[in-house]
Protein backbone atom coordinates (compact mmCIF):
# COMPACT_ATOMS: atom_id res chain seq x y z
CA UNK A 1 0.00 0.00 0.00
CA UNK A 2 2.74 2.86 1.04
CA UNK A 3 1.81 5.94 2.48
CA UNK A 4 -2.03 6.70 1.71
CA UNK A 5 -3.13 9.02 -1.06
CA UNK A 6 0.44 9.98 -1.59
CA UNK A 7 0.36 9.42 -5.03
CA UNK A 8 -3.03 11.39 -5.92
CA UNK A 9 -1.73 14.31 -3.88
CA UNK A 10 1.59 14.39 -5.59
CA UNK A 11 -0.80 15.26 -9.07
CA UNK A 12 -3.02 17.49 -7.28
CA UNK A 13 -0.05 19.47 -6.26
CA UNK A 14 1.13 20.11 -10.04
CA UNK A 15 3.12 16.93 -10.26
CA UNK A 16 2.27 15.20 -13.90
CA UNK A 17 4.54 11.83 -13.96
CA UNK A 18 5.65 10.90 -17.34
CA UNK A 19 3.88 8.41 -19.13
CA UNK A 20 6.26 5.06 -20.63
CA UNK A 21 3.99 3.10 -22.92
CA UNK A 22 6.28 0.17 -24.41
CA UNK A 23 9.12 -2.02 -22.83
CA UNK A 24 11.99 -0.81 -25.79
CA UNK A 25 11.56 3.12 -24.48
CA UNK A 26 11.68 2.06 -21.05
CA UNK A 27 15.01 -0.03 -21.49
CA UNK A 28 16.39 2.89 -23.70
CA UNK A 29 16.26 5.17 -20.42
CA UNK A 30 18.94 3.27 -18.13
CA UNK A 31 22.31 4.24 -17.90
CA UNK A 32 24.96 1.78 -19.22
CA UNK A 33 25.40 -0.74 -16.32
CA UNK A 34 22.54 0.18 -14.10
CA UNK A 35 19.76 -1.73 -13.29
CA UNK A 36 16.03 -1.70 -12.65
CA UNK A 37 15.24 -3.03 -9.25
CA UNK A 38 12.06 -4.53 -9.12
CA UNK A 39 9.90 -4.79 -6.04
CA UNK A 40 7.74 -8.02 -7.13
CA UNK A 41 4.85 -8.00 -4.91
CA UNK A 42 4.74 -3.77 -5.26
CA UNK A 43 4.57 -4.69 -8.96
CA UNK A 44 2.27 -7.60 -9.83
CA UNK A 45 0.74 -8.52 -6.97
CA UNK A 46 -2.74 -8.93 -8.87
CA UNK A 47 -0.93 -11.51 -11.30
CA UNK A 48 0.88 -13.33 -8.62
CA UNK A 49 -2.87 -13.77 -6.82
CA UNK A 50 -4.49 -14.76 -9.89
CA UNK A 51 -1.23 -17.08 -10.82
CA UNK A 52 -1.01 -19.22 -7.47
CA UNK A 53 -5.30 -19.10 -7.29
CA UNK A 54 -6.11 -20.51 -10.73
CA UNK A 55 -2.95 -22.64 -11.52
CA UNK A 56 -3.22 -26.05 -11.07
CA UNK A 57 0.34 -26.21 -10.07
CA UNK A 58 2.95 -24.20 -8.45
CA UNK A 59 5.18 -24.34 -11.52
CA UNK A 60 2.39 -23.31 -13.71
CA UNK A 61 2.20 -20.40 -11.55
CA UNK A 62 5.97 -19.73 -11.98
CA UNK A 63 5.66 -19.35 -15.83
CA UNK A 64 2.64 -16.85 -15.52
CA UNK A 65 4.63 -14.46 -13.14
CA UNK A 66 7.57 -14.80 -14.76
CA UNK A 67 5.91 -13.77 -17.95
CA UNK A 68 4.38 -10.88 -16.53
CA UNK A 69 7.96 -9.86 -15.07
CA UNK A 70 9.21 -9.97 -18.95
CA UNK A 71 7.02 -7.41 -19.72
CA UNK A 72 8.94 -4.73 -18.68
CA UNK A 73 12.06 -6.29 -17.62
CA UNK A 74 14.91 -8.68 -18.72
CA UNK A 75 17.21 -11.01 -16.73
CA UNK A 76 20.23 -9.04 -17.61
CA UNK A 77 19.17 -5.82 -16.76
CA UNK A 78 17.45 -6.07 -13.67
CA UNK A 79 17.22 -7.08 -10.18
CA UNK A 80 14.14 -9.00 -8.34
CA UNK A 81 13.16 -8.30 -4.74
CA UNK A 82 10.60 -10.40 -2.53
CA UNK A 83 9.41 -9.84 0.75
CA UNK A 84 10.53 -12.12 3.80
CA UNK A 85 9.24 -11.83 6.83
CA UNK A 86 6.77 -9.04 7.94
CA UNK A 87 8.40 -6.17 9.71
CA UNK A 88 7.83 -5.99 13.42
CA UNK A 89 7.13 -2.71 13.27
CA UNK A 90 4.06 -3.46 10.47
CA UNK A 91 2.52 -6.27 12.72
CA UNK A 92 -0.85 -4.14 13.37
CA UNK A 93 -0.89 -3.82 9.36
CA UNK A 94 -0.30 -7.69 9.24
CA UNK A 95 -2.47 -8.22 11.77
CA UNK A 96 -5.30 -6.04 10.54
CA UNK A 97 -4.17 -8.10 6.89
CA UNK A 98 -5.06 -11.42 8.47
CA UNK A 99 -8.51 -10.58 9.63
CA UNK A 100 -9.72 -9.24 6.62
CA UNK A 101 -8.92 -12.04 4.57
CA UNK A 102 -10.25 -14.40 7.90
CA UNK A 103 -13.03 -12.46 7.32
CA UNK A 104 -13.71 -12.74 3.61
CA UNK A 105 -12.59 -16.68 3.97
CA UNK A 106 -15.64 -16.82 6.17
CA UNK A 107 -17.93 -15.10 4.25
CA UNK A 108 -16.65 -17.11 0.78
CA UNK A 109 -17.51 -20.83 2.91
CA UNK A 110 -21.30 -19.18 3.72
CA UNK A 111 -21.49 -17.73 -0.24
CA UNK A 112 -20.38 -21.31 -1.22
CA UNK A 113 -22.98 -22.45 0.98
CA UNK A 114 -25.96 -20.44 -0.34
CA UNK A 115 -24.62 -21.45 -4.02
CA UNK A 116 -24.81 -25.29 -3.11
CA UNK A 117 -28.09 -25.06 -1.64
CA UNK A 118 -29.62 -23.24 -4.45
CA UNK A 119 -28.06 -26.13 -7.31
CA UNK A 120 -29.12 -28.95 -4.92
CA UNK A 121 -32.54 -27.33 -4.44
CA UNK A 122 -33.16 -26.38 -8.18
CA UNK A 123 -33.43 -23.19 -7.87
CA UNK A 124 -31.58 -20.14 -9.99
CA UNK A 125 -27.64 -19.37 -10.19
CA UNK A 126 -27.06 -16.36 -10.70
CA UNK A 127 -23.66 -15.02 -12.24
CA UNK A 128 -23.48 -12.40 -9.19
CA UNK A 129 -23.31 -16.18 -6.81
CA UNK A 130 -20.27 -16.71 -8.61
CA UNK A 131 -18.77 -13.15 -8.77
CA UNK A 132 -19.14 -12.71 -4.73
CA UNK A 133 -17.16 -15.73 -3.87
CA UNK A 134 -14.26 -15.29 -6.61
CA UNK A 135 -14.17 -11.49 -5.02
CA UNK A 136 -13.90 -12.96 -1.17
CA UNK A 137 -11.47 -15.33 -2.07
CA UNK A 138 -9.34 -12.70 -4.05
CA UNK A 139 -9.42 -10.77 -0.62
CA UNK A 140 -8.46 -14.27 1.43
CA UNK A 141 -5.55 -14.65 -0.95
CA UNK A 142 -2.38 -15.52 0.87
CA UNK A 143 1.19 -16.34 -0.82
CA UNK A 144 3.21 -18.59 1.38
CA UNK A 145 6.70 -17.82 2.17
CA UNK A 146 6.93 -21.39 0.59
CA UNK A 147 5.83 -20.54 -3.09
CA UNK A 148 7.55 -17.38 -2.91
CA UNK A 149 11.22 -19.66 -2.21
CA UNK A 150 9.99 -21.78 -5.21
CA UNK A 151 9.22 -18.87 -7.31
CA UNK A 152 12.59 -17.60 -6.23
CA UNK A 153 14.49 -20.94 -7.02
CA UNK A 154 12.35 -21.01 -10.34
CA UNK A 155 13.47 -17.58 -11.59
CA UNK A 156 17.31 -18.32 -10.66
CA UNK A 157 17.27 -21.11 -12.88
CA UNK A 158 15.82 -19.22 -15.72
CA UNK A 159 19.07 -16.32 -14.94
CA UNK A 160 17.31 -13.79 -13.08
CA UNK A 161 19.05 -12.23 -10.19
CA UNK A 162 16.72 -12.62 -7.00
CA UNK A 163 17.09 -11.12 -3.90
CA UNK A 164 15.14 -12.59 -0.82
CA UNK A 165 14.80 -10.08 1.54
CA UNK A 166 14.71 -10.85 5.19
CA UNK A 167 12.21 -8.23 5.89
CA UNK A 168 10.29 -5.61 3.52
CA UNK A 169 11.94 -5.44 0.05
CA UNK A 170 11.90 -1.70 -0.27
CA UNK A 171 14.08 -1.53 2.60
CA UNK A 172 16.79 -3.97 1.14
CA UNK A 173 16.47 -1.55 -2.52
CA UNK A 174 16.74 1.36 -1.13
CA UNK A 175 20.25 0.33 0.39
CA UNK A 176 21.24 -1.22 -2.79
CA UNK A 177 20.18 1.36 -5.17
CA UNK A 178 22.68 3.10 -6.83
CA UNK A 179 22.84 6.37 -9.12
CA UNK A 180 21.23 5.82 -12.60
CA UNK A 181 18.93 2.89 -11.25
CA UNK A 182 15.68 2.47 -11.56
CA UNK A 183 12.75 1.45 -9.15
CA UNK A 184 9.99 -0.15 -10.18
CA UNK A 185 7.28 -0.51 -7.49
CA UNK A 186 3.41 0.66 -6.66
CA UNK A 187 4.19 1.50 -3.08
CA UNK A 188 4.41 4.78 -2.37
CA UNK A 189 6.84 4.42 0.53
CA UNK A 190 9.88 4.40 -2.24
CA UNK A 191 9.45 7.90 -2.30
CA UNK A 192 10.79 8.83 1.01
CA UNK A 193 14.05 7.00 0.89
CA UNK A 194 16.94 8.91 0.16
CA UNK A 195 18.67 6.50 -2.20
CA UNK A 196 15.79 6.17 -4.43
CA UNK A 197 15.89 8.53 -7.39
CA UNK A 198 13.58 7.37 -10.35
CA UNK A 199 10.50 5.21 -9.98
CA UNK A 200 8.63 3.52 -12.67
CA UNK A 201 5.16 3.03 -11.18
CA UNK A 202 3.12 0.04 -12.97
CA UNK A 203 -0.46 0.69 -14.12
CA UNK A 204 -1.71 -1.16 -16.73
CA UNK A 205 -0.57 -2.31 -20.47
CA UNK A 206 2.99 -2.42 -20.03
CA UNK A 207 2.65 1.23 -19.00
CA UNK A 208 4.83 3.33 -16.13
CA UNK A 209 4.18 6.48 -14.18
CA UNK A 210 7.81 8.01 -14.46
CA UNK A 211 8.37 9.77 -10.97
CA UNK A 212 11.71 11.99 -10.69
CA UNK A 213 12.49 12.62 -7.52
CA UNK A 214 13.61 16.30 -7.82
CA UNK A 215 11.17 17.13 -10.10
CA UNK A 216 8.73 16.19 -7.64
CA UNK A 217 10.87 18.30 -5.17
CA UNK A 218 10.79 21.18 -7.38
CA UNK A 219 6.58 20.94 -7.94
CA UNK A 220 6.29 21.02 -4.12
CA UNK A 221 8.79 23.40 -3.50
CA UNK A 222 10.20 21.30 -0.43
CA UNK A 223 13.60 19.58 -0.02
CA UNK A 224 14.42 15.97 0.74
CA UNK A 225 14.20 15.72 4.02
CA UNK A 226 10.69 17.24 4.38
CA UNK A 227 9.59 14.47 1.82
CA UNK A 228 10.69 12.07 4.22
CA UNK A 229 9.43 13.82 7.01
CA UNK A 230 5.71 13.96 5.09
CA UNK A 231 6.02 10.15 4.74
CA UNK A 232 6.91 9.62 8.15
CA UNK A 233 3.86 11.31 10.01
CA UNK A 234 1.15 10.27 6.88
CA UNK A 235 -0.42 7.09 7.17
CA UNK A 236 1.71 4.42 6.34
CA UNK A 237 1.87 0.55 6.97
CA UNK A 238 3.73 1.21 9.97
CA UNK A 239 1.97 3.95 11.69
CA UNK A 240 -1.41 6.03 10.91
CA UNK A 241 -1.92 9.64 10.85
CA UNK A 242 -2.90 11.54 13.58
CA UNK A 243 -6.57 11.96 13.52
CA UNK A 244 -7.48 14.84 11.03
CA UNK A 245 -4.40 14.67 9.33
CA UNK A 246 -3.84 13.32 6.01
CA UNK A 247 -1.27 14.16 2.78
CA UNK A 248 -2.31 17.54 2.22
CA UNK A 249 -2.56 18.70 6.03
CA UNK A 250 0.61 17.45 7.30
CA UNK A 251 2.07 18.82 4.14
CA UNK A 252 0.72 22.26 5.15
CA UNK A 253 2.31 21.85 7.94
CA UNK A 254 5.72 20.50 7.49
CA UNK A 255 6.62 23.64 4.47
CA UNK A 256 6.27 25.88 7.12
CA UNK A 257 9.09 24.67 9.33
CA UNK A 258 12.51 24.90 8.96
CA UNK A 259 13.41 21.68 6.73
CA UNK A 260 16.76 23.25 5.77
CA UNK A 261 18.75 19.65 6.87
CA UNK A 262 17.36 19.56 10.18
CA UNK A 263 15.24 16.73 10.02
CA UNK A 264 17.55 14.22 10.67
CA UNK A 265 18.15 16.26 14.32
CA UNK A 266 15.85 14.02 17.24
CA UNK A 267 14.64 17.79 18.93
CA UNK A 268 14.03 18.98 15.19
CA UNK A 269 11.38 15.74 14.46
CA UNK A 270 9.67 16.02 18.33
CA UNK A 271 9.59 19.94 17.21
CA UNK A 272 7.61 18.74 14.39
CA UNK A 273 5.33 16.12 15.95
CA UNK A 274 4.22 18.62 18.48
CA UNK A 275 3.29 20.93 15.95
CA UNK A 276 1.24 18.19 14.03
CA UNK A 277 -0.60 17.15 17.56
CA UNK A 278 -1.44 20.91 18.44
CA UNK A 279 -3.19 21.33 14.72
CA UNK A 280 -4.82 18.45 14.95
CA UNK A 281 -8.90 18.71 16.02
CA UNK A 282 -8.46 15.62 18.38
CA UNK A 283 -5.72 17.39 20.02
CA UNK A 284 -5.48 20.51 22.65
CA UNK A 285 -1.85 21.93 23.39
Amino acid sequence: MGILGLWPFLKRKGYEAALFHQHPALLNTLEPGRKLLIDVQGCIFSTIRYAYSSCATDDEAHVVVERKLEEFATSSNSVLYLDGSPAEEKMLTHKHREETRSKALSAADASTAVLMDRVNGNLRVRKQHFLTISKLLRKAFYWSPEARRALAQHLRTKGWTVIECSTEADIKIACDCESGDVVISGDSDMLIHKNVRTIWRPISRRRFLVYEIPEVLAALGINRDQLTVLGLVSHNDYNRNIYGLGCAANFRIIKELDGGGMFSHIDQMHAILRSLLCRSPSHMC
